[in-house]
């Protein structure tokens, strides 16, 4: 399911970002130290329910 398209503009890698590409839930690449799986997963769980609650930091900081 493919929800995304560039609409303007030039997909171009830069400092940050060495391959620019499109991937499905089960075939997305993590970036362990700045995200987990589990963080991704909430992720797609908003897009198919977009009345999900939304979730809190409680720890602070």
């Amino acid at each position: 399911m493919e929800r995304c398209e560039i609409v303007g503009g030039a997909a171009s890698v830069g400092l940050g970002t060495k391959d620019i590409n499109f991937f499905s839930e089960d075939n997305l690449p993590t970036s362990k130290g700045r995200n987990t799986a589990s963080q991704i997963y909430m992720l797609f769980e908003f897009l198919k329910d977009p009345t999900k609650a939304a979730v809190f930091n409680e720890e602070g900081g």
